[in-house]
């Protein structure tokens, strides 16, 4: 199934991980942690281009027990999810009754301190 010992490395190593999550719901809440900080620097789980066997096995596993409001400290993990909730071989597998989870996060340009007339004096200039 992988494209090089590299990758099937990494698919059977996901797939055991799928496991932890079906031999019990406890473990879900780590895998997700392990999740975020792995997808922090990559896009899917085992290629960078396209999902793959074990995006769509492990995306099923937590799907169950994801709940938007639990995750606002994983954003990683809920790009995937979101990608993989998107993805159209997902989609048309889910049905069209399945509703996606819908994240929030706050919006990070909220946060950012209000314009001084100094940094305002600069940004007109630039645009001139």
């Amino acid at each position: 199934l992988g494209r090089s010992a590299t990758e099937e490395a990494l698919l059977a190593q996901w797939l055991s991980v799928k496991n932890k999550i079906v031999e019990s719901v406890d473990n879900v809440s780590g895998v997700v942690a392990d999740l975020n900080t792995y997808l922090a620097s990559n896009s899917f789980l085992v290629s960078s281009a396209q999902p793959t066997l074990a995006d769509v096995c492990l995306f099923y596993a937590v799907r169950a027990h994801t709940k938007a409001d639990a995750l606002s400290s994983s954003p990683s993990f809920c790009r995937w999810f979101d990608q993989m909730q998107n993805w159209a071989p997902v989609r048309a597998a889910l049905g069209k009754d399945a509703k996606p989870i819908k994240f929030a996060f706050p919006d990070a340009l909220s946060n950012l301190p209000a314009p001084t007339s100094a940094t305002q004096g600069a940004a007109m200039q630039q645009q001139q």
